[in-house]
């Protein structure tokens, strides 16, 4: 019995062990996790406005994702990704009397994702794909031209690239720098115009987030 117990005890270290060192390298899994930073996106022009005015650029991003990692090597890894973020307030305009103009915008993506894990845990990684953005800008009758929606949306491709470390648990923590292709006129001028919308505006995103993965 007490031999049998040795055994038992000597194969549950042996696995624990190999779950321990792998856990810090690639894993095969479901990937469950949350983000939160900034984003900005191209600023108003304020051409035309007589009163003085007051301009922002920037403002709050996050949001979660679920995807799934395939394990090619104990470093390598290659997945796919997708979730809902929501940036309020990425750039805005008021002027001394008027109700102020904001943009924002929500988006859900669908990246290929290819990751490299160092033995200590440490990993680098790149997306790209297209993502689906909708854009709301509020008070697009006092700052707009008449008629403008204040509503649009549009595929765009994104591209990120990011560090993280994984814990030996499954937990991953890091951050991500992240650009998608939009437009780049200032909001107002000729340029950012379609027709009585207002185009889907190009942006940079920078989070920290943290994720889990399930091995399967």
């Amino acid at each position: 019995m007490k031999k049998l117990s040795k055994i038992i005890g000597i194969t549950a270290f042996c696995l624990t062990s190999g779950n321990f060192v792998f856990a810090q390298g690639v894993q095969t899994g479901l990937t469950l996790g949350a983000s939160l930073g900034g984003a900005s996106t191209q600023n108003y022009d304020s051409s035309g406005i007589i009163s003085n005015t007051t301009k922002t650029q920037g403002g709050a991003y996050g949001g979660f994702a679920v995807g799934y990692d395939l394990a090619l090597t104990q470093n390598i890894s290659l997945g796919v990704e997708s979730g809902f973020y929501y940036g309020y307030s990425l750039a805005s305009l008021k002027a001394d009397g008027l109700d102020k103009s904001n943009l924002n915008q929500w988006n859900i993506p669908l990246l290929i994702v290819g990751k490299y894990t160092f033995n200590n845990g440490v990993n680098v990684f790149a997306k790209a794909g297209a993502t689906y953005v909708h854009q709301q800008i509020t008070n697009t009758d006092t700052y707009f031209v008449p008629g403008t929606n204040g509503t649009n949306f549009e595929f765009l491709p994104e591209l990120a690239a990011g560090v993280g470390y994984k814990f030996t648990n499954g937990i991953n923590i890091g951050g991500q720098l992240g650009y998608l292709f939009g437009s780049t006129a200032d909001l107002r001028t000729s340029n950012s115009y379609h027709g009585n919308d207002v185009k889907v505006a190009a942006s940079v995103t920078l989070t920290a987030y943290i994720s889990y993965t399930f091995p399967i």
